[in-house]
């Protein structure tokens, strides 16, 4: 026991607590010798009597415990998920091998169903070589003590989450409990297909009847077995199931607006994994909450929301063997929240792009810079060349620059033509001609250097 009375050898979790269950089954396949304690086990029998049945067989000992005297007498979930993030961050541990210690230790007992979750998925439309993304429906609010239920899907909102997994040209699959008429208005506004890969309940197939340990198991043997270029949802303990298995995953989460959550917990595994294996975007949009069975809003994503949302699924994109997830940058704890995960990346990723459209646009202005234009005075009567030619070819137009619209071209005057005559007044005309092109030149180099070096420090 600590100072505080704290056992740093003994978990604790609520029997409410059905999401966080699967953080301390990481933790405890990176830490076997800890016990569990589950408390408020008299208020929450059936889901206190499912998290045992899934920790027991990893855990050194389990109790469940009536009221919530143990609540902090141990590491409770919210460390739980620090110390798996801590571990992994580790720099004098193998990070590959924790990762599959944490991989294999999300399922135990099902050594020998391997056989029948490949016919079960094969029964519900999985097919090899097949890009999918897993879109998970989330609804507590109707279930007794569901926690953060504004973390609800909602109807609009999961369509939504469909529709942008479609765009990716993967197969969006449905996971979870969405209701029937709701898959029925997907397959008629032809968002999803029949007969294609559908994880709707997929706790009843048999292979996944005999508990959390075989549902997990089923969806172990689905990322290892198939193409699944990642999950998406918003934030729950389905999800980082998804991503301690091996699923890359887009986490949404309402945007914290500056105050501490439990938030912070995802925070800490995108900083472990990094952002291509447990990505999070913040959204703005309203709650899907519902009360006393009344549904106060069907979970809507904004406009802006849901583009953000479409481009950090496109993100994960084909490749000569299918979709594989970009590897993104990893983030430190002190992000902030609206650059976070994904959100950075992407804005990271737009910046790259205009540096190169900017460093293209630059290096070709400088190449037509250097031709000065040219000046005759042998042959009698013959035209000059107008400098306007010059002028219009030394700064491309927007349509051949796709960059244009970085800078401001320059609003020179073009000469006027003259005709070459023998006489030395126009001879010094055509020497005056000369010099104010090469200072226009000299003008036009002067300022293009100028924008360059604003734009890099825009950039930076």
């Amino acid at each position: 026991m600590s100072a505080k009375g704290r056992n740093k050898d003994l978990l604790t979790i609520g029997a409410n607590q059905t999401g966080d269950m699967y953080h301390l089954k990481a933790a405890l396949a990176l830490e076997p010798n800890n016990s569990v304690v589950i408390w408020n086990s008299d208020q929450f029998v059936k889901t206190a009597d499912d998290i045992a049945k899934y920790l027991r067989p990893s855990a050194n000992s389990l109790d469940l415990v009536n009221g919530d005297a143990m609540k902090n007498k141990g590491i409770h979930v919210g460390k739980a998920t620090s110390l798996i993030a801590e571990k992994l961050q580790d720099p004098l541990q193998n990070f590959q091998v924790l990762d599959q210690k944490i991989r294999t230790g999300m399922a135990t007992g099902v050594d020998g169903l391997s056989a029948k979750y490949a016919e079960d998925l094969n029964k519900i439309g999985f097919k090899q070589g097949i890009p999918y993304v897993l879109v998970n429906y989330r609804n507590v609010a109707d279930k007794p003590g569901g926690v953060h239920p504004e973390h609800d899907t909602g109807d609009k909102g999961f369509k939504q989450l469909m529709q942008a997994a479609k765009s990716t040209g993967a197969v969006p699959v449905p996971m979870g409990d969405p209701p029937e008429y709701l898959l029925k208005e997907l397959l008629r506004e032809g968002i999803m297909t029949e007969g294609q890969a559908n994880l709707s309940n997929y706790w009843k197939l048999d292979s996944a009847k005999g508990g959390r340990n075989q549902e997990t198991g089923l969806i172990q043997h689905l990322a290892k077995n198939f193409n699944v270029v990642s999950g998406i949802g918003m934030r729950s303990g389905t999800l980082d199931m998804l991503a301690f298995v091996g699923i890359p995953i887009v986490s949404l989460d309402k945007d914290p607006k500056g105050k501490e959550g439990s938030w912070l917990r995802t925070t800490k595994l995108e900083s472990a994994y990094g952002s291509g294996r447990y990505g999070t975007l913040y959204v703005n949009r309203l709650q899907a909450d519902k009360g006393q069975g009344k549904v106060l809003n069907d979970g809507e994503f904004s406009k802006d929301d849901f583009q953000n949302i479409s481009s950090a699924l496109r993100i994960r994109r084909y490749s000569d063997t299918g979709f594989k997830p970009v590897d993104f940058i990893p983030i430190d704890n002190t992000h902030p929240f609206k650059n976070a995960g994904l959100a950075k990346h992407l804005l990271d990723q737009s910046r790259e792009m205009l540096k190169r459209e900017f460093e293209r646009s630059k290096q070709k202005q400088i190449a037509q810079s250097d031709k000065v234009p040219q000046v005759s005075g042998k042959v009698k009567g013959q035209t000059l060349r107008k400098s306007s030619d010059s002028e219009s070819s030394s700064e491309p137009s927007s349509e051949s620059d796709p960059s244009q619209n970085l800078r401001r071209p320059l609003q020179n005057a073009p000469l006027q033509s003259a005709t070459l005559s023998e006489s030395s007044s126009e001879l010094n005309q055509s020497a005056s001609a000369q010099k104010d092109s090469e200072q226009r030149r000299r003008e036009r180099n002067r300022r293009a250097k100028q924008r360059a070096n604003a734009r890099k420090k825009l950039l930076k």
